[in-house]
């Protein structure tokens, strides 16, 4: 597994990823309103639900000669929803959520995330989605 994986840190083009399906989503709740189909959000490399942005520059505002503090680097950080949070607040919601990661750490995270949502079907499973 990659670091940046392991970590949950993913590059600054996420965001605009995340933007975009976030915005499909709001589309597909639009269209799908008046059927009667039951709706099934199925996430087979959903991560922990939020994850670190990594800065476009590596060692942002920072250099050997003036190294950045630990303050500093904490107020540089930035975090977005991943796509598990994003599916879970938009629109209606779906009738059941299926969120599979290989990494026990990021479905733990999940687990959390699944306790702040308990009205909603969440399904959570430690699987590798590329077997």
């Amino acid at each position: 597994m990659k670091k940046s994986h392991a970590e949950n840190v993913v590059g600054p083009w996420a965001r605009q990823k995340l933007d975009a399906l976030e915005s499909y989503l709001v589309a597909y709740h639009k269209v799908m309103k008046k059927q009667k189909f039951k709706l099934i959000y199925i996430d087979a490399f959903a991560g922990a639900g939020w994850s670190r942005v990594r800065a476009p520059d590596q060692d942002a505002g920072g250099s050997d000669l003036f190294p950045l503090d630990s303050d500093q680097e904490a107020a540089q950080e930035e975090y977005i929803a991943g796509s598990p949070l994003r599916a879970l607040r938009t629109g209606p919601g779906f009738n059941q959520y299926y969120f599979f990661d290989a990494d026990e750490r990021r479905v733990n995270q999940l687990l959390q995330l699944k306790e702040k949502h308990p009205c909603k079907k969440v399904h959570i499973e430690v699987e590798d989605a590329n077997i």
